[in-house]
């Protein structure tokens, strides 16, 4: 199910990579989509300035460990979203995270990508925890983390927002 080559993973139907700033442009267009970052409070009403800053600090920060990547598809080589995996910082917490741009919600792109992503967190990065982190109204997180048995661990507010922390062990994949 999963090819690591050069820094890049296969799935079925994608290729998660490290981020490029050729990726910007349309993923600047994905975070500007209504509902985009409804539950990604950081990024929800920002400026197009903010949104490249955002994002080469991203490439950027991958020079140091790799964490965050360009997911497009297999076929088209069209960008479907991004993932992480990397540290939640103000935290300190190993986790892994699924962005996607609208069209293609609901069709079973995270699931695929969330399996990948497991399982290099626990090849590549030789974690044996990682944990979900996401805005408690957001029910598409919520009910990906059960989905792929990961246990709700705490509840906190960070800088006026509600988050929840789900925790999964690696140990057993």
């Amino acid at each position: 199910m999963l090819n690591q080559i050069k820094n890049m993973i296969k799935t079925e139907r994608c290729i998660i990579r490290p981020l490029e700033e050729k990726d910007f442009e349309v993923l600047i267009d994905m975070y500007q989509e209504p509902d985009s970052n409804k539950y990604v409070g950081p990024l929800r009403d920002k400026t197009i300035d903010f949104y490249r800053s955002f994002l080469e600090n991203k490439k950027f920060l991958n020079n140091e460990e790799l964490g965050f990547f360009s997911v497009s598809t297999k076929d088209s080589k069209e960008i479907i979203g991004t993932v992480n995996v990397n540290v939640f910082m103000l935290l300190k917490l190993p986790q892994v995270g699924i962005h996607l741009r609208r069209k293609y919600w609901r069709q079973g792109y995270a699931s695929e990508l969330m399996a990948a992503l497991l399982d290099y967190a626990k090849t590549e990065k030789n974690w044996d925890t990682i944990y979900g982190i996401f805005e408690t109204d957001n029910q598409a997180s919520k009910s990906l983390m059960k989905k792929f048995d990961f246990e709700p661990k705490e509840q906190t507010d960070i800088q006026g927002v509600s988050l929840e922390i789900y925790s999964k062990s690696l140990k057993t994949l």
